[in-house]
């Protein structure tokens, strides 16, 4: 999914029990992805992975030619969050690289219960943003935020 090309995504997906969701979103560097989620009966596990874009067969050497999934990078590790009973995980992560964001809606650690997870992505542009930014007056970290940020090269 490109959220450059496709206005927001609210969206719920089903997480079977003893699996996970994976929703990659094709991002350019340089814009903010906005997140918050609920899930239902009970919480889910969740993460972030990046997946640079792909070079150009020409462009490899017969070394890198490796699986794409050991080019993945976790951004958020996989983190049991408090997102049941009406509570909302809000996040953001700043691109600084294009590629795939992975969001990872984790449900492993549960044998017999699916849940449900209802999510939205909003994609921010950093420039814009920049000059309408209104500075947060709670800086304290909250256990129902994640924020993350891909380091840079």
């Amino acid at each position: 999914m490109s959220l450059a090309e496709s206005p927001p995504t609210n969206a719920e997906a089903w997480v079977g029990a003893g699996t996970r969701v994976l929703v990659p979103v094709d991002l350019p560097a340089g814009v903010t992805l906005h997140w918050h989620f609920a899930s239902e009966p009970k919480s889910v596990s969740f993460a972030v992975l990046h997946q640079p874009p792909q070079m150009e067969n020409s462009q490899r050497l017969d070394s890198e030619a490796t699986s794409s999934s050991t080019q993945q990078r976790v951004l958020i590790p996989t983190t049991r969050v408090a997102s049941a009973e009406g509570a909302t995980v809000k996040g953001r992560l700043q691109t600084k690289q294009p590629g795939v964001y992975t969001l990872v809606f984790d449900n492993s650690c549960s044998r017999l219960t699916a849940k449900k997870v209802t999510y939205s992505l909003r994609l921010e542009n950093q420039v814009s943003s920049a000059i309408s930014r209104v500075p947060e007056t709670d800086n304290s970290p909250s256990p129902s935020r994640l924020e993350g940020s891909l380091p840079a090269p």
